[in-house]
């Protein structure tokens, strides 16, 4: 286009093609990529449109202005919804769209596709279908995907994965005050960065495959870890967060089977803890997963629990094993009636359908104490234990041990 002549580049982000090459191998990818690539191509025209990377195709649109940009980019992502078919079989590849506009975002080609690229992440993190660039949220997109891409490289070279740890919180039982479980969280210290958010970290992977790659290191060091205890005469449970690409992953059952029987450890050793957010968000799979990981003999646990979405009814849908009160009932509960109330119901709730009750959040005395009241509760929180590598919570146990045995002899 001449310099005086406004155009759009538009950048349709299909980057979950890339899961269909890691789970069902570089040949159907290679065709699904190739038939999302002629849909838009077709559409647009062969000096119009191609595929730009294995992440997504660009397209060119002449005289494009700031009032049509984004209905144009949502028009391109469309031509790839709901799915596309090879083989007779649909492949949904949730494509994101972002626009990039000359002369209002640069000229330069190479500009304009960084930018459309960065906005095509953008939306996918907003889970809208396209975004126009904009430079504040562009940085933020861009941050995700050096994280994205620099995660992906570590997990994939067995000499950077000491750059992830996987750290264990102590669960108490009330009654007995005895350790019985560990909940797994995984912390990410890059040797330039320094350590990484974990919020910031869920956020850049979790609609990638990257995310099941994650899962499935936690996974690993966790059952090893297990075996370790086991060994030492200590079994405990250990529970891990999934996400709902887990949940999607054709192969996830068969890797938690695999897992267990590897590791030699007995199946409920492991506890699979899904949020009330996925069930919303795709009620019938998580069903359907949770009721095979139960004929498996894994735990299953429901986090956050009344923060707004689960029903009663999907209490009763759920073979669940636990459900992890919400921390800010647990924190509240000692001076808010309110807060008390809703943690007695969920109490009397899941004893009567026979599931662990988890508090989170337990941070002094006064509320372990408050706890105290409701018989066979699960304490998890700083009062009893911050996160700790597997050697730190082998001293804990050992100075808790002493110390019970002090408090029993004075």
């Amino acid at each position: 286009p001449g310099e005086s002549r406004p155009f759009g580049i538009i950048f349709v982000n299909v980057e979950s093609v890339l899961e269909i090459n890691r789970a069902l191998g570089r040949e159907l990818y290679e065709k699904v990529i190739g038939v999302a690539s002629r849909r838009l191509v077709d559409a647009y025209g062969e000096d119009r449109a191609a595929l730009l990377s294995s992440e997504g195709v660009v397209i060119l649109v002449p005289d494009l202005t700031e009032p049509d940009a984004i209905a144009d980019a949502e028009a391109a992502v469309a031509l790839l919804e709901p799915h596309v078919e090879v083989d007779n079989i649909p492949f949904a590849l949730d494509p994101a769209g972002g626009v990039a506009l000359s002369p209002m975002h640069g000229r330069e080609l190479r500009t304009l596709l960084m930018k459309a690229e960065l906005a095509a992440h953008e939306a996918r993190a907003s889970q809208r279908r396209a975004v126009l660039y904009v430079r504040e949220a562009a940085e933020q997109a861009e941050r995700r995907i050096t994280l994205l891409r620099e995660l992906r490289t570590v997990l994939d070279d067995p000499t950077r994965r000491r750059e992830i740890t996987v750290l264990y919180q102590p669960q108490i039982d009330i009654d007995t005050d005895r350790l019985v479980a560990v909940e797994a969280l995984v912390r990410w210290t890059h040797p330039h960065w320094g350590p990484i958010r974990t919020d910031e970290l869920i956020e850049a992977i979790e609609a990638s495959e990257v995310m099941h790659m994650l899962t499935k290191h936690v996974l690993e060091t966790a059952a090893v870890q297990v075996r370790r205890w086991n060994d030492q005469g200590e079994p405990i449970r250990v529970s891990v967060n999934v996400s709902a690409q887990d949940l999607h992953e054709p192969h996830f059952l068969d890797e938690l089977a695999d897992l267990v029987h590897r590791h030699g450890i007995a199946p409920r050793q492991l506890i699979v803890e899904l949020t009330e957010r996925m069930l919303i968000s795709d009620l019938p799979r998580v069903t359907s997963v949770a009721h095979a990981l139960a004929r498996q003999g894994t735990g299953l646990s429901l986090d956050d629990f009344g923060t707004g979405y689960a029903s009663l009814q999907q209490l009763r849908l759920l073979p669940l094993t636990e459900v992890k009160v919400d921390s800010s009932y647990i924190k509240g509960m000692v001076d808010n009636p309110a807060d008390k109330a809703i943690v007695t119901s969920v109490h009397q709730l899941t004893r009567a359908l026979d599931v662990d009750v988890v508090a989170e959040g337990v941070e002094d005395q006064r509320t372990a104490d408050a706890l105290a009241t409701l018989p066979g509760t699960i304490a998890q929180g700083w009062h009893y234990g911050r996160p700790m590598t597997a050697e730190d919570l082998h001293d804990w146990r050992r100075r808790r041990r002493a110390d019970n045995a002090r408090q029993r002899l004075a």
